[in-house]
């Protein structure tokens, strides 16, 4: 791997993936990790969850997942410039999203947020 271009936490973070997709690639056994450094994705037929962290300036990878974020409703959002997360719907039938405090509700009737 040439060294111009990229960062040495960035290429760590390289090495080091490459280290955990050796035995998955080799032998079969595992998760291999192909997603963008430093991204979490969780996806099933309907719904795409990512987040991410910061680490480094120069080990992000910014990757734009399409679709509509039903947290925030913007469009084609982007991830990767540091901490933030999406929650996507694919054939969501539920009409309600609700965050509040790093909890993500998805409902089929209004959410009700009450404090006491």
């Amino acid at each position: 791997m040439p060294l111009t271009g990229l960062s040495l936490p960035k290429l760590y973070l390289e090495v080091l993936r490459g280290a955990i997709n050796g035995p998955q690639r080799d032998a079969g056994p595992g998760l291999a990790l192909n997603g963008p450094v430093l991204h979490e994705i969780l996806e099933s037929s309907n719904l795409l969850a990512a987040a991410t962290t910061s680490y480094y300036d120069e080990s992000k990878d910014v990757k734009t997942y399409p679709g509509l974020d039903l947290l925030t409703g913007e469009r084609q959002p982007q991830l990767g410039r540091g901490p933030g997360g999406v929650m996507i719907g694919h054939d969501f039938v539920g009409g309600f999203a609700a965050a509040l405090s790093d909890l993500a509700v998805l409902a089929t009737r209004p959410v009700v947020i009450t404090w006491k």
